[in-house]
């Protein structure tokens, strides 16, 4: 071949990657865009942290105002990473904005969203999720999941001060609907004064430990968060952040890592 014609096959190569990487970077964009702003609150204070390892990451949280005096916050986390991982994303938001109106049960939006969505999946792509609906009359908060990480209740005054919130469901687009409404489960809490319950995704449990330790997990999660007692959600969330990454010591990350709190203020 001559050198001429190799030459610009390889500049045809650059060329193609600079475009894909400037879609990737387009993605990244609109995939942060896509994040909601954390609304003010009069008894709930929210954080939130959103940490890819890819350009374009797979997990995404959401806050939908339901009616005069429900919230719900939404954490999901959809399988592999990318463009494929990011349209699951999309489709996933627009649906729960869509179901969530309205309709004060987290478990039967998440039953609407599985049916609504199953048949794109086709059970070969799914996600999971945590959705926490907080009603401010009532000062409580409804939890469901499917197939995701539990929610951890920090709750100073009871010993010990944290606990796994566990309502049990499966992950969304396995199953059209039947064996998924049959294991749909949802827990009430009530919130008091210096409650805090935190959302996350499994990158954060599963997170690598660097310079010799070893990963971290559920247990350790719990032990970390027991110690963030009284602190306002956002430092709470800081805090939490500051810990995994002194953690990871360098090492690199194997997911995507999401964190939201929701925490009740001492008065």
């Amino acid at each position: 071949m001559p050198d001429a014609e190799r030459l610009k096959r390889i500049a045809d190569r650059l060329r193609r990657a600079e475009e894909i990487d400037e879609d990737l970077r387009a993605a990244r964009r609109r995939q942060l865009h896509m994040l909601p702003e954390l609304p003010d609150m009069k008894d709930i204070e929210l954080a939130a942290s959103f940490r890819p390892v890819d350009d374009v990451g797979g997990d995404f949280y959401d806050v939908i105002r339901i009616g005069g005096h429900m919230l719900g916050v939404i954490v999901a986390d959809v399988a592999g990473h990318g463009v494929e991982a990011a349209l699951v994303m999309g489709m996933a938001i627009k649906a729960f904005q869509i179901y969530a109106r309205g309709v004060a049960s987290p478990a039967m939006v998440l039953k609407a969203v599985n049916s609504e969505l199953h048949g794109d999946l086709r059970g070969e792509l799914f996600f999971t999720c945590a959705y926490a609906v907080y009603d401010e009359r009532r000062k409580t908060v409804r939890v469901a999941r499917a197939g995701h990480p539990p929610p951890v209740l920090l709750r100073p005054a009871d010993d010990p001060p944290t606990s796994l919130v566990l309502p049990a469901g499966m992950a969304i687009g396995f199953d059209a609907g039947g064996l998924f409404d049959a294991a749909m489960e949802e827990e009430t809490l009530e919130m008091r004064p210096g409650d805090t319950l935190i959302l996350y995704t499994d990158g954060v449990t599963e997170l690598p430990g660097g310079e010799g330790r070893e990963g971290f997990d559920e247990a350790k999660l719990l032990g970390a968060v027991s110690t963030l007692g009284g602190l306002p959600a956002a430092k709470v969330v800081e805090s939490l952040d500051d810990l995994l990454e002194n953690h990871l010591g360098g090492a690199t990350p194997f997911d995507d890592r999401t964190i939201i709190a929701m925490g009740m203020p001492e008065r």
